[in-house]
């Protein structure tokens, strides 16, 4: 009888087994969502429709990806529940200056991150609130001098988050920015906006020069890498028992020594020096100091005693070149703060002459120079349009209407603070809305504080809209963005949701 009962109870195990492999062994399934969310119930505005309509975000690992009526909300995702409420793109301020520490900085190597995270990481928790009540989720943020050789600040973009150390980097190096006029508040002369365009045509000659220095180890390098294989080849070549001795006749006293230096280190005067006018000996010393060939120091060896080749010596690090030849190469753009008509016109000139994507900042008088700006296909990012205390003499022929003007000119434009002329560092909304009181139509306004700054700093495949493939940057608000009403309840950056409200002291 027990003989009978185990083979149908050894046959019952091999099907269980043979059943159960295939899900042990097959595909992997669909991907993981673990930590996704999904944003449900609100009216979300897209960048593509004028109008919110109820749909669900999904964001899996920090990006969207997929956004409708009917997304499927997966297992395990965190819900926010958004019903009653308007889901939009935050907003990006295209420059801040004002959340910069410099006495809290150390100068990195170039693209090291370093100098980057310590700068950011001065930012403190309340600061990082403020933004995200304004419902401001990323920022170009200008990063002073790396050190005195460095001609203009480099700009990084960061997003937003009170839950980490530091805000999250995005971009080391998105910019180097220069500034053209005085930086008194009272005077703007002539000699100082001079002085501001040399500067930028000598940041591009250095950006050269070290371009040059570069290529030139790169091509010693190859050469030194063929001259060190061959010398191990054979077997090291001379060795040093094989070097030449000098004899000793061919020693020379003291005095023979003394007479070759002096005489390698000047040239001698002419023999009809005594004869010579005094206009034509100064011409002689003048042309005598141009040549050098009497100063010039002996080149290195390029051999040890040992005949084995000597490396090249690398150009030492130029942190201010290397962001420049980002900017030559078409990377980042260059950056200007320009206010009047004559100073942007020459920026333009620069910038067609060395072929680089231009930025402008402020431009206070560009509504005088549209036509040109257009041509060029350059970009403008505004302060505030109006300013609080004392004005400077460089916005004096600025214009309240100024983002309307450059709208209807099919100029790009976008806002940025500064943290400068008496505004809030969170206030990019603000300027915003004061545009639109000013004439500009709300849909343009909100495009510059998003779609359009991301463009602008060189990051529109990446933020400033709701839609499949783009990096988690939302807003969850009581009302439609610039709407005086309008409360931030949530921000969803990345992986984090940040409870804004609940944060509120």
């Amino acid at each position: 009888m027990n003989a009978s009962w185990d083979r149908p109870l050894v046959l019952l195990l091999l099907l269980l087994l043979v059943g159960a492999s295939p899900a042990q062994g097959g595909s992997e399934g669909p991907p993981s969502t673990e930590g996704a969310i999904a944003i449900t119930g609100g009216r979300v505005l897209t960048h593509a429709a004028r109008e919110p309509v109820v749909a669900t975000v999904l964001v899996v690992n920090g990006k969207i990806t997929a956004v409708g009526p009917d997304v499927d909300v997966p297992d395990g995702a965190r819900v926010v529940d958004a019903r009653g409420h308007i889901v939009a793109p935050a907003f990006i301020d295209a420059g801040n200056l004002g959340l910069i520490d410099p006495a809290s900085t150390k100068a990195g190597p170039a693209g090291s991150g370093d100098r980057v995270v310590d700068m950011l990481g001065a930012w403190n928790e309340e600061v990082r609130l403020d933004l995200l009540r304004a419902g401001i989720g990323g920022l170009y943020v200008d990063l002073p001098p790396a050190g005195r050789r460095f001609r203009g600040p480099t700009g990084a973009i960061a997003l937003v988050d009170p839950e980490g150390a530091t805000p999250p980097i995005l971009e080391e190096v998105a910019g180097v920015t220069f500034r053209v006029g005085g930086s008194s508040r009272s005077a703007s002369s002539v000699q100082t906006r001079s002085a501001s365009l040399r500067n930028i045509r000598s940041a591009f000659s250095a950006a050269d020069r070290h371009k040059k220095a570069l290529e030139k180890y790169d091509k010693e390098l190859a050469e030194y890498e063929e001259k060190i294989a061959a010398w191990k080849k054979n077997k090291g070549g001379k060795k040093p028992d094989e070097k030449k001795k000098k004899k000793p006749d061919e020693k020379k006293s003291d005095e023979e020594k003394a007479e070759k230096k002096a005489s390698s280190t000047r040239s001698k005067r002419p023999d009809n020096w005594d004869k010579m006018t005094a206009q034509e000996k100064f011409k002689w010393m003048r042309d005598n100091a141009r040549r050098g060939s009497s100063s010039a120091k002996p080149a290195p060896p390029s051999e040890k005693e040992d005949g084995e080749p000597k490396p090249p010596t690398k150009p030492n690090p130029d942190p201010a070149s290397e962001s420049m030849l980002r900017v030559v190469e078409g990377e980042v753009p260059l950056r200007v703060e320009a206010h009047w008509k004559e100073d942007i016109l020459a920026v333009l000139r620069i910038a067609k002459e060395k072929k680089v994507r231009c930025v402008l900042l402020g431009a206070s008088e560009s509504w005088r120079c549209v036509e040109e700006l257009k041509e060029a296909g350059v970009s403008v990012i505004l302060g505030p349009p109006l300013r609080l205390g004392g004005d400077r003499i460089d916005w004096y022929q600025s214009r309240p209407d100024l983002a309307k003007v450059l709208h209807d000119g099919d100029i790009p434009f976008a806002f940025m603070t500064a943290g400068a002329h008496g505004y809030r560092l969170d206030c990019a909304p603000l300027l915003a809305a004061l545009s639109v009181a000013n004439g500009l139509d709300d849909t343009a306004a909100l495009h510059a504080l998003t779609a359009g700054a991301a463009e602008i700093v060189g990051l529109g495949e990446r933020l400033g809209s709701i839609e499949e493939g783009q990096e988690a940057l939302i807003q969850v608000l009581t009302a439609m963005p610039l709407d005086p009403e309008a409360r931030v309840a949530r921000m969803v950056i990345g992986e984090s949701v940040i409870d804004v409200q609940g944060k509120r002291p």
